[in-house]
């Protein structure tokens, strides 16, 4: 009986070590840098090589791009008022029109979707295809920038 919980403890501790492991080589720290530094003046350098100077670069590795957004397409049903960006056709802006954000305020709806300084909640959709197609940064065109659905109707 000593044996079997002799095996069983050492077999938790190997469970248990082989977690920390995987846990580590998935959220660790990063490996840190070691800087290497010139010996002063002083110092004796024929046994050390010297190495390049190497150059810090302020700018950012990918250039920040700033997104342009034109007006946005607003469908109005019974349910729901969602804003449609025409840079890419995300989704920006949803609410619950019937559904009240408290008992308090029942004039002001649920807003699923969001896109302000706080907040940025928005369903960003994007086409794969093998042959030419729109991308996720194509600019969509429309007719016009409202449509809403009239009572008693099932389509725009």
């Amino acid at each position: 009986m000593d044996s079997i919980r002799f095996i069983l403890v050492v077999s938790l501790a190997l469970v248990v070590m082989l977690l920390w492991d995987a846990w580590q080589r998935d959220y660790g720290s990063p490996a840190t840098q070691t800087v290497a530094t010139r010996p002063e003046a002083g110092a004796k350098t024929a046994d050390i090589p010297q190495l390049p100077e190497e150059t810090v670069s302020t700018a950012p590795e990918k250039p920040v791009q700033t997104a342009v957004t034109a007006q946005p397409i607003t469908v109005i049903t019974d349910l729901f008022n969602i804003k449609i960006d025409t840079s890419g056709g995300n989704i920006i802006d949803a609410e619950l029109l019937k559904f009240p954000l408290s008992i308090n305020e029942p004039d002001k709806p649920v807003h699923l979707l969001t896109e302000n300084h706080k907040l940025v909640y928005i369903i960003q959709g994007g086409i794969v295809s093998n042959n030419i197609a729109p991308t996720h940064a194509a600019t969509y065109t429309s007719s016009q920038h409202t449509f809403t659905l009239a009572p008693g109707q099932q389509s725009i």
